[in-house]
């Protein structure tokens, strides 16, 4: 099959001239049709569908894409899942589960795979081209998939009800990984060679597969700013939040079918800008309830993702699949860099550590605040230390103990960075117009991808930089190492990290090995964390079952009716 599809690949491109055809695949659900690129170098399938959302319960559990039994067309990526995106607007459609896959027209096949899934905070994003176009992945002869998965309250909302247990988003990413698994083959992919990769929710989501997940999907993982570990991803249930948009949106109930039945036939764009004005989407909102990952109440038939905290959870896929980690430099410089002094003046340690901990050691807090800024007042002048509190806080020592968790579960080679580089494709300071020094979370995006923004960013120490990180990149995809031997552009070898030795590639202008990162701040950190280990949210959790298979809720029968317009969700 593959084969075939390369036949026709070369067939078509050598005919351009006098044939606009365009490519063909003939997958397990039947025919896709793609588009070249402009350069006629790459073959776009964009916008293939891999599952459907029940629009009777679009907060419900997506289904397997059934197929097609004619050719598909897919050729646009314009198709986004419900959101309020950072511009304020509100976005999307239920349909909203697609794939885009980029194959070089190249001879070789069983073509390593790199399947990327977006960041967003579990509340925005897609998988489009506008900041993922992956030109210089693809020219180094891999093929990249991106997934669209549900955001936000459609993607997020859990409830202790098996008709919305919770993590739809999660389940959605892995019916997306299976229908990768079964059908890449075809586009000339080599099954058992993908890499999953994501940045901040993405590499939180990748983390999350690599240790909850009981199907090999992917052979290699990479996790870019994205610790499972990080403070208060996961949040618990909540039953409040469909009642209390149902009641704004004018629909006066406090029976949660009915009000799941009046919001499931609203627009999205009206109930995820009232979620959004509401704060339950704000992924900075520092009260529940809130709109994230959750761990899941198991109901008897219900297929759960996630029914326990990320700290506790022990893999067995670690022990297999080689992982890439790393962090920034100074990750909230997105957050801090452009604050005025009022907030550095009214700073709380307190809410801060709140986000991970059910209760605080106030000796202890003080002896951190002690640590980062000494006897100096909360005012303008503390900022770059607070924000390194913050950073480490929340990305940076998280992502030391998200190895040593790998390192405890016997995990196969583990490699570790820090991306320090400063340059004119950094792109989340250059969103948010910080000047000051540093890579913040986010900024290593401009160096993999091709993103819009930057078509003239095309500076030769930014090229090179660039150049290097898709190279390291795609090496480990294909071969399982970044650095599989040293050459003028990788000058090194990148060693993996042991329990033992923490080696890290500083990836800056400068490549070089080093030892550590952060080292002194990070082992204050292993104190505080020893001195407080009993108190993280979700220590010593035990996986709960929900009542009756349903928490209580007499689901067959209930005598509420469903909002005005609404359907109700009880099957018979």
């Amino acid at each position: 099959m593959a084969i075939a599809f390369f036949f026709l690949i070369s067939f078509v491109f050598e005919s351009q001239a006098l044939s606009r055809n365009n490519p063909e695949v003939n997958t397990n659900l039947g025919v896709i049709r793609g588009i070249f690129s402009e350069s006629g170098n790459v073959s776009r399938f964009l916008g293939i569908p891999y599952a459907l959302v029940d629009e009777e319960n679009p907060f419900a559990p997506a289904r397997p894409y059934p197929g097609f039994t004619e050719p598909y067309d897919a050729h646009s990526d314009h198709i986004i899942c419900p959101q309020v995106k950072v511009d304020g607007n509100a976005d999307g459609e239920f349909q909203c589960l697609r794939l885009h896959i980029y194959v070089p027209n190249t001879a070789t096949t069983n073509k390593a795979v790199l399947v990327w899934i977006h960041g967003g905070a579990f509340v925005r994003g897609d998988g489009g081209s506008e900041l993922y176009a992956p030109t210089y992945l693809v020219n180094k002869d891999v093929i990249f998939v991106a997934i669209n998965y549900r955001v936000g309250i459609y993607g997020f909302l859990c409830l202790d009800m098996p008709e919305v247990p919770g993590n739809q988003g999660f389940k959605d990413q892995k019916l997306a990984l299976r229908w990768i698994k079964d059908n890449i083959e075809a586009f000339g992919g080599d099954p058992n060679k993908i890499t999953l990769f994501g940045e901040s929710a993405g590499g939180m989501s990748v983390n999350v597969h690599l240790i909850n997940n009981d199907e090999k999907l992917f052979s290699q993982a990479i996790i870019q700013s994205g610790p499972a570990l990080t403070p208060r991803m996961i949040v618990e249930s909540t039953n409040t939040i469909p009642i209390i948009i149902a009641n704004e949106l004018g629909y006066n109930t406090d029976d949660l079918l009915a009000a799941l039945a009046f919001l499931s036939a609203q627009e999205p764009a009206v109930v995820t800008t009232k979620s959004q004005e509401l704060m339950f989407t704000n992924p900075f909102n520092p009260n529940p309830p809130i709109v994230k990952p959750c761990v899941e109440k198991m109901f008897k038939g219900v297929d759960n993702f996630l029914v326990d905290y990320p700290l506790n959870i022990k893999s067995s896929l670690i022990q297999s699949i080689p992982v890439m980690i790393g962090f920034n430099d100074n990750e909230m410089l997105f957050q801090y860099g452009n604050r005025p002094a009022e907030f550095f003046e009214n700073y709380s340690f307190d809410t801060t550590l709140g986000l991970g901990m059910t209760t605080l050691n106030q000796s202890v807090v003080r002896i951190l605040r002690n640590f980062y800024i000494g006897d100096e007042p909360l005012d303008n002048d503390v900022r770059n230390v607070i924000t390194d509190f913050s950073s480490d806080f929340s990305f940076g020592y998280q992502t030391e103990r998200q190895i040593r968790q790998f390192i405890e579960q016997e995990a196969s080679d583990v490699y570790y960075y820090v991306f320090s580089y400063d340059g004119e494709r950094n792109f989340n300071k250059i969103s948010t117009n910080v000047t000051a020094e540093g890579a913040s979370h986010a900024d290593e995006l401009g160096y993999l991808f091709d993103m819009r923004m930057f078509l003239d960013a095309k500076n030769e120490r930014d090229m090179l930089m660039l150049e290097r990180m898709t190279t390291l990149w795609t090496n480990f995809a294909k071969y399982g190492s970044p650095t599989p031997s040293a050459t003028d552009l990788l000058p090194l070898t990148w060693p993996t990290v042991t329990d033992k030795t923490r080696p890290y590639l500083v990836l800056d202008s400068e490549l070089e090995i080093k030892n550590r990162p952060f080292n002194k701040r990070f082992a204050f950190w292993d104190l505080f964390y020893k001195l407080n280990e009993r108190n993280q949210v979700g220590y010593g959790y035990v996986p709960q079952y929900g009542d009756d298979g349903n928490n209580g809720i007499n689901l067959s029968g209930s005598t509420c009716a469903p909002g005005p317009g609404g359907i109700s969700l009880i099957q018979a």
